[in-house]
């Protein structure tokens, strides 16, 4: 097995082709079928001030051990994918399987029991359900 590895540099940042991201009418706060994103700001995909007093807990509690500490990033991960599922919903022209994937996705949580500090997940999962007119 050979491995290549190739350290790259830059002076400056390089300047950025707008023609390579998404245009910006494709993804709307406010379309003509409704809000499929959550505004930002919105206190769905927020936390309480309960769940990051729990998560702060719970990290201080899991640090000395490698693998709780693993478990605990990874429902961080959860989170935060779920957290960015609005604007992928949105981008999506089959929205339906992406609720079907977050759905899933909620099952793997439970099923490897990984622990999520939040209920953010659940909030997001449900008012997208709503919005989309599509029961999970």
């Amino acid at each position: 097995v050979c491995l290549l590895v190739v350290l790259l540099s830059y002076l400056t940042f390089p300047s950025l082709d707008p023609s390579l991201f998404a245009s910006s009418n494709k993804i709307a706060f406010h379309s003509s079928k409704g809000s499929l994103r959550t505004p930002p700001g919105s206190p769905i995909n927020q936390r309480t001030h309960a769940e990051k007093r729990k998560a702060r807990l719970t990290a201080q509690k899991y640090a000395s051990d490698p693998k709780l500490w693993a478990k605990f990033m990874l429902g961080h991960i959860y989170t935060v994918w779920f957290m960015h599922l609005p604007a992928y919903a949105a981008s999506s022209p089959f929205k339906r399987d992406v609720l079907l994937k977050a759905l899933k996705i909620v099952q793997h949580i439970h099923r490897d029991q990984v622990q999520c500090s939040d209920e953010v997940c659940y909030r997001i999962l449900m008012e997208l359900c709503g919005k989309l007119g599509h029961p999970a």
